[in-house]
């Protein structure tokens, strides 16, 4: 599914509580167990492998 489909389905399903919430929660798991600033270094390497593969 895109992006356009799941993310309206769950702002239509979720409080702005629960929304906060979920959003603590993958912080967190980013700062434990995959390293702060990895998150954005993974965005980066997909944009240039991008770039580089013309997809």
């Amino acid at each position: 599914m895109k992006n356009n489909v799941l993310y309206p389905m769950g702002d239509q399903r979720f409080s702005s509580q629960k929304d906060e919430e979920l959003y603590e929660g993958f912080e967190k798991i980013e700062e434990e167990r995959i390293g702060v600033g990895k998150h954005e270094a993974f965005h980066r390497l997909m944009h240039n492998l991008k770039e580089q593969y013309h997809v």
